[in-house]
């Protein structure tokens, strides 16, 4: 397995995040960020955020988000 610390994953990840954010179904954003399938996406998403996709659309972590980045 590729390391998720890398650059490229990170990209990828963001990218997923900003689908989420838009109203992407976890599917949806796995694919349109490059992942094979919906599970590696939910796999590497958590290593990345510590949290879950569907908890990352929850309210509270983007929040959190928000609070911690400076945004």
């Amino acid at each position: 397995m590729t390391d998720p610390r890398t650059p490229i994953f990170w990209r990828r990840v963001q990218h997923g995040q900003n689908d989420l954010k838009r109203g992407a179904s976890i599917a949806e954003a796995a694919l349109n960020a490059g992942f094979a399938d919906q599970a590696h996406f939910q796999r590497t998403f958590k290593r990345v955020v510590a949290a879950t996709p569907n908890q990352y659309r929850q309210p509270s972590v983007q929040q959190q988000e928000h609070a911690t980045s400076g945004k």
